[in-house]
């Protein structure tokens, strides 16, 4: 794998709504549909400056609303994507479907580090994601295709340039890679061998000055 390029979903229902994310399953706002296209625009010009005609694999995690972006970047780059469960959210356990009000009552107390803190019950730890998702890259790691595309979500991408970075997951602890919706960021290793971050959150393509479509 040479290529990562890595795109969070774009806006969706549970933000509109004032609901937790997580494995919260709604779908996106016409605004995410929007940011999904344009995403997908700017998503076909980046693939044929990096690969040209090359092969390349498309995973997106099966919440709706990765799925729902997916779909709409599939129709630009001319690649249908498999969804897996590998690449949802962080699990809110208890705070799936609650509103954030709602989920402050069920949060559990904070013992040890933030890395093991499980907030609800029945849901994950950073540590646990990191495992879920890491376990999944390393398994595609050995593939032969160099260019992979990812859908998923703020948490689980921040693990993906962690586990990119090869840093220790400690530093989970202390380290979080912010990400917008439809932003794309792009991990690639350079001619030395080197990790590099070649782009972080980019949103040039998103401009609200284009969106002229309802929320």
């Amino acid at each position: 794998m040479q290529d990562l390029l890595l795109v969070r979903h774009g806006a969706s229902e549970h933000l509109a709504k004032n609901f937790t994310g997580g494995w919260t399953d709604l779908p996106l706002t016409n605004r995410g549909r929007w940011q999904a296209q344009e995403t997908g625009k700017r998503l076909q010009t980046v693939l044929t400056e990096l690969i040209g005609t090359d092969s390349m694999e498309f995973f997106a995690s099966d919440l709706v609303r990765a799925t729902e972006t997916a779909e709409i970047i599939a129709s630009y780059v001319n690649q249908e994507p498999e969804y897996v469960p590998a690449l949802r959210e962080i699990n809110n356990g208890v705070a799936r479907d609650r509103s954030l009000e709602e989920a402050i009552e069920l949060r559990r107390p904070r013992e040890g580090s933030l890395l093991d803190w499980v907030r609800y019950e029945q849901g994950e730890s950073r540590r646990m994601l990191f495992n879920r998702v890491s376990a999944f890259l390393e398994k595609r790691s050995s593939e032969t295709v160099e260019t992979v595309l990812l859908a998923s979500h703020m948490h689980t991408i921040s693990c993906i340039i962690h586990w990119w970075l090869d840093l220790p997951v400690e530093y989970l602890n202390t380290i979080f890679y912010h990400v917008d919706p439809c932003s794309i960021t792009i991990l690639s290793v350079s001619r030395f061998g080197e990790k590099t971050i070649k782009k972080l959150n980019e949103t040039a393509h998103l401009s609200d000055e284009l969106f002229t479509s309802p929320t």
